[in-house]
């Protein structure tokens, strides 16, 4: 069966994507994680801040032990003891989320930037300037020029600096890879303090980074890259992938281990051979734990993806496994129900062929279901032809016979002759469907409604003779009645001023009844038998235009209030029939003792926002219920007034032809208020 219920491509992709996102999601670094360190970022910030401030001090008090670790050891300038405190003042800043102050450490960062840069101008130039020995606090050295920072100092500091500054335009890759590289000189000088080996920070005739100045440039690199620790490529080491999980695990250890091994190799061997060896051994052991840090690294980020890929495939085969469970479970169940339908059912491609059939269409064509499938579709019938009142073929039947384009989906009726000679009225339902295989199929459900027809055909036959009849007998009626009122008239001139006189004028007013019931019986009978003119109606001027009719036409001191009414869509003879028979009514029926005032206005249905047309008076309370909207029924409270009592019957068929419905309610007056829901639709003409 081509028609089935499935998941189309579009929710399989949704699905997945939505699955794999969720992995995504999972896989990214966890908040507690990515807090945790930058905790430690701004610890690395205020341990920049005391080692710089100390060291300042020390050049501001003479206390020049306290600028440097040891005795004979490269000391920290004052300059860049300055740099270091900014930097440090600059990591902690972007922990603040403020837009303050995170300006605040860009301008700390272009500070130390420009400082950084004069320094390597003047190593590349060959010049001094006056930026160095700062308030001529530094007496200087044979190897270490008055207040000048080494050339390693500059180039750490200047990389901190432009990762701030890459860091704040959220260009987080290159930040972070501008500190690693600043932490990587930083580690190499402390690594060759610690192995003595002088050709890892000694660079020509300068001393190279003290170490203060090294451990800080160190823990400026660990700031940067750990304050976005869920940014780029250090968002690895907060994830919860394995890749995560191996990258917190074993960085340190494969980083630290070489050097460490290296230090007991130097140590480990006699004085006289460490002079010789210690530097090979420190640039050996430097490259080991930076390269095997790196693979660390590398293979850490080619797991994760490869974890994320495959959570993906997973995915991707479970939702591939449940999407074939849902298509065979849901071809499953439109088979029974199409095997089940009263309705038959019938699958076509684009050459006309039937590819599928219900047991309900086999009946209707009069043969079994393995005898219509593979046959074409216009063969099932001897003979077919659109329904009486359209026109030419239908566009299925000009498409199988070539010379049409493909159908569109619709409904529509068609009369075709079985092969047994049966005459049938079909009803026919077409749509099309995409078909990966074929590129398009059609379906049809049809219903047999010959039957139907012919009942609608008979009651039609009924209906023009219940017309006829009705007219003949108000013609029958009508022409007594006139004979009763013309004599009447003649009688009354004989009999004027007589006691029988008011005989004759009960004769009179008698005949008048029965003439207005005859009018009032044709009208009922007539709402809804012919075909709406279902229009936008300007209501507000219909009803004022009725108001002064039948205030005009009483002889009353009356007052009919119209409330701005807006346009509503409907039959506009029908809603000025139904505003005269609910207006005059509440003109007549309201007692002699007061002066009838009646308020016609619209308000919207709270449940369904139709509009609800009322007209209120200041009669007495009605009783009776529905019953008063029955053919014949009155609800006046008393007889002074005379009607047919069909009225308010025929009020209420207009209603119903509106697609809705009338009924009576107190207004807050305390009088008669009648409602009419005005449907929104236009119904299909009722037939008596």
């Amino acid at each position: 069966m081509v028609a089935s219920s499935r998941l189309s491509d579009t929710d399989d992709l949704s699905a997945l994507l939505d699955s794999i996102q969720v992995k995504t999601v999972a896989s990214l670094p966890r908040a507690e994680l990515v807090r945790r360190l930058s905790v430690f970022a701004s610890w690395c910030g205020v341990a920049m801040v005391l080692v710089g401030g100390a060291t300042a001090i020390g050049w501001a008090v003479g206390a020049y032990d306290v600028t440097r670790v040891a005795t004979g050891l490269a000391s920290m300038k004052l300059s860049t003891a300055t740099c270091v405190v900014v930097l440090g003042v600059a990591i902690l800043a972007k922990g603040v989320r403020r837009p303050a102050a995170r300006r605040a450490a860009a301008i700390l960062a272009v500070v130390v930037g420009v400082i950084a840069t004069v320094s390597l101008a003047q190593y590349a130039l060959g010049t001094t300037y006056p930026i160095d020995n700062w308030f001529g606090l530094d007496p200087g050295s044979g190897r270490d020029p008055a207040g000048r920072m080494s050339v390693a100092t500059a180039a750490g500091l200047l990389l901190l600096a432009v990762a701030l500054l890459l860091g704040r335009r959220q260009k987080y890759w290159a930040s972070q890879l501008a500190a690693t590289v600043c932490g990587v000189i930083a580690g190499t000088t402390l690594v060759g303090y610690a192995y003595g080996a002088d050709s890892l920070y000694d660079i020509g005739a300068f001393r190279s980074i003290a170490v203060s100045t090294a451990a800080s440039l160190l823990l400026g690199s660990l700031g940067v890259v750990l304050r976005h620790g869920d940014q780029g490529f250090v968002s690895l080491l907060s994830g919860n992938t394995a890749g995560g999980i191996i990258v917190r695990r074993f960085l340190p250890i494969s980083i630290v281990l070489p050097i460490i091994a290296g230090g007991v190799v130097v140590h480990v061997q006699p004085d006289d051979v460490i002079a010789s060896t210690a530097g090979l051994i420190a640039i050996a052991a430097s490259l080991v734990g930076v390269t095997s840090g790196a693979l660390v690294w590398v293979q850490a980020s080619r797991l994760r993806s490869i974890d994320l890929r495959r959570a993906g495939a997973e995915d991707a085969f479970a939702i591939a496994r449940e999407a074939l469970r849902a298509q065979e479970s849901a071809e499953r169940r439109t088979r029974a129900i199409i095997s089940a339908s009263a309705a038959g059912y019938l699958a076509f491609d684009l050459s006309g062929i039937v590819t599928d059939a219900n047991d309900a269409a086999a009946s209707i064509f009069g043969q079994p279901p393995e005898a219509i499938v593979g046959r074409r579709l216009d063969s099932l019938v001897s003979r077919s032809a659109p329904v009486e009142g359209t026109e030419g073929r239908s566009p299925l039947r000009r498409y199988l016979d070539g010379d049409g384009p493909q159908p569109a989906d619709r409904r529509y009726e068609a009369t075709a002759v079985a092969h047994d000679g049966r005459r049938m009225t079909l009803d026919i339902i077409l749509w099309s469907v995409p078909d990966d295989q074929d590129g398009l199929s059609f379906h049809l459900f049809l219903s047999d409604i010959t039957g139907r027809k012919q009942a609608e055909v008979e009651l039609q036959r009924a209906n023009d003779d219940l017309t006829d009849f009705s007219a003949a007998m108000a013609h029958d009626l009508r022409t007594p009645l006139t004979v009763v009122k013309g004599f009447s008239g003649l009688l009354r001139s004989r009999v004027e001023g007589s006691d029988e006189a008011q005989w004759v004028d009960r004769i009179s007013s008698a005949a008048d009844r029965g003439s207005r019931l005859i009018d009032d019986i044709l009208t009922f009978a007539q709402v809804g038998r012919q075909a709406l003119e279902y229009t936008p109606v300007a209501l507000d001027p219909l009803a004022r235009r009725v108001a002064a009719e039948q205030v005009g036409a009483g002889t009353r001191d009356s007052r009919v209030v119209v409330e701005p009414l807006p346009d509503v869509t409907g039959d506009a003879s029908l809603l000025e029939t139904l505003l005269s028979n609910l207006v005059g009514n509440a003109l007549k029926y309201v007692p002699a003792d007061r002066d009838p005032v009646v308020v016609v206005d619209l308000v919207d249905d709270p449940e369904t926002g139709c509009p609800v047309l009322r007209v209120a008076d200041n009669g007495d309370p009605i009783t009776g219920g529905e019953r008063i909207f029955d053919l014949f029924q009155r609800g006046a409270v008393t007889d002074t007034a005379v009607g047919s009592g069909v009225g308010l019957a025929v009020c209420r068929r207009i209603a119903e032809v509106h697609g809705g419905r009338i009924w009576l309610e107190v207004s807050e007056a305390g009088g008669p208020r009648f409602c009419v829901l005005i449907g929104d639709k236009a119904p299909t003409p009722a037939h008596a």
